[in-house]
């Protein structure tokens, strides 16, 4: 299935540290009839590929800032000209405001929601702050509880920075209780995260933080999913291919990203990246966009394999890599900045992980059986 992360704004109405746009001043929004163009072309660029579903992330900047009507506008006319594509939308957002038209829109066109909470709340504030300077905490938390109370399906996304690295995991309680799916994700040096030294990770920081994490599930008997954890764990139970774009050989095949000047880029990290811009939606051809993908991506994870990565044992794992984030080191043919941080969680999961799992599984087994 065809993902499309539509970047409808460089806006935004936090002020985050790491934000990885960047400091901007001239805002810009998608326009209704750019919008009828991105969503038109997107669907037709699956109909071309042969797809009969689609999937819409409104992202940004911040999406809430684009005036709901426009997007629900945009929605109604795409799926009423492609009545046999299955149309499946959803947005991610920082969560500050959550107005009452924007709950009508979501759940007209059931629109899932990701919204952004860095765990606890005092790091969450130190990080992602309005632009007075306050802390977004509660209104985050707050408008998660109104999207509940609405049955709308939302799950969260975590930015790990050095902030958090030997700080309690209490939060995960939170998670639990709401019964949210958590994804932590790991700050990358690129944006306005350049300017904070302070925040970023150093190599290895990224998975003992998740190996820390699993370990606190595990001991504490949390039910509380997070990725990439999950994800990992369950591609080498299966012996599959782990389920994340991050290890995806196929990733560029399934991903596109189109910003509100039309701009199409590979996925959502390469956008503002000039060299990996494919065109934009009022010119470019569909082929061109395969030719573009193929030369440039499918080929790395493929013949333009890195040396370092063929003698990798944990290869057909993560199969290079993500592109991008092997384009923000400086080399888009070489290993990715994380390469360290997964074989470390690589060679836990396979090991003392997996004997953990195991252990909680028989230790199930045997409650389920002295209840009957």
């Amino acid at each position: 299935m065809l993902t499309v992360i539509v970047k409808g704004t460089n806006g935004c109405n936090l002020a985050c540290s790491y934000c990885s746009l960047g400091k901007k001043s001239n805002f810009k929004y998608i326009s209704k009839s750019a919008l009828d163009k991105l969503l038109d072309f997107s669907c037709g660029f699956a109909k071309y590929r042969g797809e009969n579903s689609i999937n819409f992330i409104l992202h940004g900047g911040e999406p809430t800032l684009v005036n709901p009507n426009i997007y629900d506008e945009s929605i109604t006319h795409v799926k009423e000209k492609y009545p046999n594509i299955k149309i499946i939308i959803s947005m991610q957002t920082n969560g500050l405001v959550l107005t009452d038209n924007f709950i009508q829109l979501i759940k007209k066109h059931d629109i899932s929601l990701g919204i952004s909470i860095d765990g606890s709340a005092d790091i969450h504030n130190s990080e992602r702050k309005t632009i007075t300077g306050k802390g977004s905490y509660d209104s985050v938390i707050a408008n998660i509880d109104k999207a509940l109370d609405e049955n709308i399906h939302v799950s969260c996304l975590m930015v790990l920075t050095r902030n958090a690295l030997n700080r309690d995991l209490n939060y995960l309680k939170y998670f639990e209780k709401k019964n949210l799916h958590l994804k932590i994700n790991p700050l990358l040096n690129y944006g306005e995260t350049v300017t904070h030294p302070e925040l970023v990770l150093q190599n290895g920081d990224y998975a003992k933080y998740l190996i820390r994490v699993y370990e606190e599930i595990i001991q504490k008997k949390l039910n509380v999913s997070i990725t990439p954890i999950d994800k990992i764990l369950r591609g080498i139970i299966s012996g599959q291919a782990i389920r994340e774009c991050t290890f995806d050989m196929k990733c560029s095949e399934h991903f596109l990203c189109i910003d509100y000047k039309g701009n199409v880029y590979p996925c959502g990290k390469f956008s503002d990246m000039e060299e990996m811009c494919m065109g934009n939606i009022f010119y470019q051809s569909y082929d061109g966009i395969e030719v573009f993908l193929k030369d440039n991506l499918c080929s790395r994870r493929n013949e333009k394999i890195s040396s370092k990565c063929l003698k990798c044992r944990f290869l057909k794992l993560c199969n290079a890599g993500c592109s991008a984030e092997a384009l923000i080191k400086g080399d888009i043919n070489g290993e990715p900045i994380l390469c360290s941080d997964y074989k470390i969680l690589f060679d836990y999961f396979y090991t003392t992980g997996l004997r953990k799992f195991r252990d909680v599984l028989i230790q199930s087994k045997r409650t389920l059986e002295e209840q009957k």
